[in-house]
């Protein structure tokens, strides 16, 4: 079985947690909870 390295779900949980990371860092962890089921 093939592995998707860009459009598999582990590669979408992992674009999820740089950007919640990010969020995070700019303006804090309540906002990028918040920001999660949106991305």
């Amino acid at each position: 079985m093939p592995i998707e390295t860009f459009g598999g779900m582990p590669a979408k949980l992992l674009k999820k947690a740089i950007a919640a990371r990010w969020i995070n860092d700019m303006t804090g962890v309540g906002r990028a909870a918040k920001a999660w089921p949106d991305m």
